[in-house]
């Protein structure tokens, strides 16, 4: 009898499918054990080795993937499940028939309310227990359902939810509350918001910052509409050329030229206040940098609201439109606001000057500006050279003197900058994390907000840098492997 070893990959493939026939009957084993010449043992252990193989070969790589995991529905998963559709933004009517389908479990909508009540008291009281030491500053803005304001806090280097509040009104005194009852970092930064700024200073906050992003928002659509406007203009000038190269009487031409001049003229003076915006813009998107270019240094905070101020009454004279004008007010209005983080972002610096020496750290800092604004495609050629000289001059020190300790300074920086940013623009991703959740509501109460919050703290992030942590860990909390366990349901099974 021959050994099993001597059989070829295309036997061993034929024995298997055959031996896993389900048409094989008595006696075929023998025979294809004879005409093999192996025995009939050796036939089973390559049946038994070529199923699994198979098995894993065929499985699917995508798309569903049948199980023969029997699933039991105690009451512990049936309240997790009910929690976790609510967070996805099921109806509590809709709930019901989930139930029934997914885990063939009949529940009345009265009970799924009960659970969710629940679940919202738990998370009222975990999130009143979840308080991590926050340091910078907290992103916050107001929210609306139907009219009604829902005020949030969010803390923008970890996307830590502080606060999620349905408030009656968004004035001064309530936003003050809000803030003695939740702030806990070292200041705010918020847009324009009279009552913002209001409840900034009934609660005596160390700092409240403005929010570079609406400025620059605004120039930068005014600077498209008036984009629009030359082009406009251009276009109705030459339409008026070609009606003076076509007319055929001389009361005819006269009149074309004279309304020719008037469009030349409308179109030099469209060009023009475009062309002097696009600079006055782009020194505004100057005057945004944390770190001057040269040196590296934090920019100075009286330098800048002077240079703001100034920048407001040039500007004044090309306004046109409610969008310019509204900027022009906002600089006037808001330059104070705009630097107050620069001197606290000075003092955050100071331990890192003093481990690594303040050469290091201008130069890091002067990389990362130049780097960051190198993105804005818009500049000038002699602010495209500056730029490409800050970077190459600050890369050719830090490989002298930093050396593959470049990088690690860097990460040190940036995690410094992700505690002073220059705009609210996290607590807008909140915004858009809550949206779905409100657009399919009539009401909303506070109970689902504190659930809400819970569940976004302590939820790892799926993707992105923060990928496998929850903000709660990112703001120095504990990890929490289950959520839904910790906050009160039980475990899965």
């Amino acid at each position: 009898m021959a050994a099993r070893s001597s059989l070829t990959i295309e036997d061993r493939i034929t024995i298997v499918i055959l031996m896993l026939s389900p048409t094989r009957q008595y006696g075929d084993a023998t025979a294809l054990a004879q005409t093999y010449g192996v025995s009939r043992q050796a036939l089973y252990d390559l049946r038994d080795q070529g199923r699994p193989a198979l098995k894993t070969a065929l499985t699917p790589r995508s798309g569903p993937v049948a199980t023969d995991v029997t699933l039991i529905v105690t009451p512990e998963r049936l309240q997790r499940a009910i929690v976790l559709l609510t967070l996805l933004g099921v109806s509590e009517r809709d709930m019901c028939l989930a139930l029934t389908e997914v885990l063939d479990t009949s529940r009345s909508l009265g009970y799924v309310a009960r659970i969710i009540r629940k679940a919202e008291r738990l998370a009222q009281a975990r999130n009143a227990e979840l308080t991590p030491a926050l340091s910078g500053l907290l992103a916050s803005d107001e929210l609306f359902l139907h009219a009604q304001p829902i005020l949030g806090s969010i803390h923008p280097a970890s996307l830590y939810l502080v606060s999620l509040t349905l408030a009656a009104q968004r004035d001064g005194e309530t936003w003050g509350c809000e803030f003695l009852e939740h702030g806990q970092a070292d200041g705010m930064i918020s847009d324009a918001g009279k009552g913002l700024a209001a409840g900034a200073d009934l609660a005596h906050l160390p700092c409240h910052v403005g929010d570079w992003f609406h400025p620059l928002l605004l120039a930068g659509l005014v600077a498209a509409q008036y984009e629009r406007r030359a082009y406009a203009a251009l276009a109705q000038q030459y339409q008026r050329e070609e009606q003076i190269w076509q007319a055929r009487t001389a009361k005819r031409l006269e009149n074309h030229w004279r309304k020719w001049e008037a469009e030349q003229a409308a179109a030099a003076q469209a060009i023009a206040t475009y062309d002097q915006w696009r600079l006055l813009r782009l020194r505004l998107r100057a005057l945004a940098a944390q770190f001057d270019w040269t040196t590296g240094c934090v920019s100075n905070p009286g330098r800048v609201q002077a240079d703001l101020l100034a920048l407001a009454e040039e500007l004044d004279p090309w306004a046109q439109g409610t969008q310019a004008k509204d900027l022009v007010s906002l600089l006037r209005h808001q330059a104070q606001a705009l630097t107050a983080a620069l001197p606290l972002l000075q003092q955050a610096l100071i331990p890192l000057q003093q481990a690594w020496g303040e050469a290091a750290t201008h130069v890091v800092c002067r990389l990362w500006q130049a780097l960051q604004d190198w993105a804005f495609p818009f500049w000038t050629p002699e602010q495209r050279r500056q730029l490409e000289h800050a970077i190459t001059e600050s890369l050719a020190w830090a490989s002298t003197h930093l050396g593959a300790h470049l990088e690690v300074l860097q990460h040190l920086v940036a995690a410094i900058l992700a505690q002073w940013p220059r705009t609210s623009s996290a607590i807008e991703c909140l915004n858009s994390l809550l949206r779905p959740f409100l657009n399919g509501r009539k009401q909303v109460a506070q109970g689902f907000l504190e659930l809400f919050r819970f569940y976004h703290n302590t939820h790892p992030f799926v993707r992105g840098p923060r990928l496998g942590h929850s903000p709660l860990e990112l703001a120095g909390g504990p990890r929490i492997e289950d959520p839904l366990a910790f906050l009160g349901l039980g475990e899965k099974s």
